[in-house]
């Protein structure tokens, strides 16, 4: 059947204005079109529908770009936050590393508080012995100018003395010695100048035919004695010694006991000595 020309005419121009341009092969002789493909217009052509292209194009590079741009992004955060976590796990390695430094500086304080604590201890300590030293150092310094006493007597030449019906102190005045000045020979009484331990004697000697019985008495106390019998029938002289410990002040001296007797002359056959061993503090 054939188709009249004008009736493609018609739809030719029905396609370009739709934005289609639709590209024929018309022979009469077939009555048919061979090429009945519809393909997009060229945009270079003018007057054709390519209007609707230029923003689809456009969107479709912008689309590119912006995938392009994500998965840039994409990449940078993934790379960031890859460094991100292992920062953490830094941090989180320095922070348990921190906390048994933590841990550790304060179990070092505990005990560098008992440590003070010892210390101060140790200065209070070490203080009151200060203190207590130069107390001892303060009566050194009072009695070593008293530490040197020693003193020596003898009844002197007095015959022979006695018989009394009590106790008599015996007066020592032939002095040969009283470094100190403990010793009184008008009483016959030593008295201590300062804390210490002291060393006595005494000797004596009386007629044989006398009794003698001489006794050292210590603030009104008995301390030792010497005695003679006359059933020796002979000249014999009695000694003793002590070693007493006196405070300052103590007194020491001899007594002659009732109805006895002694013996002394220029020889000195009756002594009493005494002399300082060491301070006492």
């Amino acid at each position: 059947m054939d188709i009249p020309w004008d009736t493609y005419a018609n739809l030719d121009k029905k396609v370009k204005t739709e934005g289609i341009n639709q590209t024929k092969d018309w022979s009469p002789d077939q009555g048919k079109m061979t090429k009945d493909k519809v393909f997009p217009m060229s945009t270079s052509e003018p007057g054709s529908g390519s209007s609707w292209r230029r923003p689809f194009l456009l969107a479709t590079v912008c689309l590119g770009l912006l995938y392009v741009l994500m998965l840039t992004g994409f990449i940078i955060l993934s790379v960031y936050y890859s460094g991100t976590q292992n920062k953490v796990e830094d941090l989180e390695t320095y922070k348990a590393a921190s906390g048994s430094m933590v841990q550790y500086l304060m179990d070092q304080n505990v005990v560098n508080k008992k440590n003070v604590a010892a210390l101060k201890n140790t200065v209070k300590n070490l203080t009151d012995e200060l203190t207590r030293s130069e107390i001892k150092v303060a009566a050194l310094g009072n009695i070593l100018p008293k530490s040197q006493v020693a003193f020596a007597a003898s009844l002197g030449n007095v015959g022979l003395i006695g018989m009394f019906d009590g106790t008599v102190t015996l007066k020592y005045q032939h002095v040969t010695s009283n470094i100190g000045g403990g010793y009184n020979p008008t009483t016959g009484i030593f008295t201590a100048p300062v804390r210490g331990v002291y060393f006595f004697m005494i000797t004596g000697i009386t007629y044989y035919t006398r009794f003698m019985l001489l006794m050292m008495m210590k603030n009104g106390d008995h301390v030792i004695a010497t005695y003679q019998n006359p059933a020796a029938n002979s000249w014999q002289t009695a000694t003793n010694s002590v070693s007493l410990t006196l405070e300052i002040g103590d007194q020491v001296y001899i007594q002659l006991f009732p109805y006895t007797s002694v013996y002394d002359d220029p020889f000195g056959y009756t002594t009493f000595n005494g002399q300082l061993l060491f301070p006492l503090i």
